[in-house]
């Protein structure tokens, strides 16, 4: 009887020991850290530093190479842009990623056809192979799809390689959260097809602060998404009331609804 008592405390010392190790193998990682993906824009001559901050966002940028302010090191983030050709000797060299061509496929922004975007984007590589380019940014309408595909061909064929860049870009003013989600989709394919680790948002807008809402959590949620950018903090284009502040520099409901969603 002893002996018998003996081996079942033996097995249950035994099955303990198992059962530890098979939790020890498949619990899942647990981490309090999060992912910050949010930033803003503003047009060069409306920008505040405090603005970054103040929304909780970490990074932001104005459609140019420069901050154009000296504090910009304290307003967060800020990262350069070459817009167009006429930016190609501005860029600056305190900084390790670049936002690249934005809407070529438009005659009032970058304005190229896909074939001399591809031929400037190899130009840009082998200039400043110390940046980490993110782009181009098409517009969202189907020629701007059309586009960055032909852009993407054409370089293709004049390289041997998709353009080596560590993200594409994506703007979205299509007025339904559904409508923007399956939009950007198209793009994470598009940037798993160049090898790239995933998509900017570099410019995305609703029409009510519910479907902002819905587009704000998928984007936050998705991992192909690095990065995202609200249009826009404080600009003179588009729908100003859809603007976090108003031209007359007060907050607008989505700026209220952007600073109180950005909170941990």
């Amino acid at each position: 009887m002893r002996r018998l008592v003996v081996v079942l405390v033996i097995l249950l010392i035994l099955s303990a020991c198992r059962a530890r190790e098979v939790e020890s193998l498949y619990l899942p990682l647990v981490t309090s850290v999060r992912i910050e993906k949010a930033g803003i824009g503003s047009d060069v001559a409306l920008q505040q530093c405090g603005d970054t901050a103040y929304f909780h966002a970490v990074w932001w940028y104005n459609w140019s190479p420069h901050a154009l302010t000296s504090a910009h090191e304290e307003c967060g983030e800020f990262i350069p842009m070459l817009f167009s050709v006429g930016d190609k000797y501005h860029v600056p060299d305190d900084a390790d990623k670049l936002l690249v061509l934005n809407e070529c496929d438009w005659w009032q922004q970058c304005n190229m056809t896909p074939q001399a975007a591809a031929e400037f984007m190899h130009w840009i590589v082998e200039r400043y192979p110390q940046y980490d380019l993110i782009g181009p940014a098409a517009t969202d309408r189907e020629s701007g799809w059309e586009w960055i595909q032909e852009f993407g061909r054409i370089y293709r064929r004049m390289c041997g390689e998709w353009p080596p860049v560590e993200a594409v870009a994506v703007h979205c003013y299509l007025g339904t959260a559904e409508a923007c989600i399956q939009h950007t989709e198209r793009y994470i394919d598009l940037a798993r097809d160049w090898g790239a680790d995933g998509v900017w948002v570099t410019e995305w807008q609703m029409p009510s602060i519910a479907e902002a809402q819905e587009v704000r959590s998928w984007l936050d949620n998705e991992p192909e998404v690095l990065r995202w950018a609200y249009f826009a903090a404080r600009s003179s284009w588009g729908d100003t009331s859809k603007h976090l502040i108003s031209p007359q520099g007060y907050e607008t409901t989505f700026g209220t609804w952007f600073s109180e969603s950005g909170l941990p």
